[in-house]
């Protein structure tokens, strides 16, 4: 008896939870948002310094890539115009 209480408990929170996800739309531009959020940062950091170039040539790749992914997901235009606003936002 305790067993099929605990499975009926365990059933009534697992399937409810694909109801509250996003669909894949809201999902791929929230992903590409944080990506073009990304780029702006690690090209930020490139700018730290005492960095060695090493590392700097590693950040700037990186940061390429996240907004190669962010274009990818929605569009290049929608890409820079997320980095512009994360990189005056984290500028300041």
């Amino acid at each position: 008896m305790k067993n099929e209480v605990l499975l009926g408990f365990a059933l009534a929170l697992l399937l409810p939870l694909p109801l509250f996800a996003y669909d894949p739309e809201r999902a791929a531009n929230n992903l590409a948002h944080e990506l073009a959020d990304c780029g702006a940062y690690f090209s930020l950091v490139t700018e730290a310094p005492g960095l060695d170039p090493n590392t700097k040539k590693v950040l700037a790749e990186r940061g390429a890539l996240a907004m190669k992914s962010s274009a990818e997901l929605t569009s290049q235009k929608l890409a820079l115009a997320g980095f512009d606003l994360a990189f005056a936002r984290n500028e300041a």
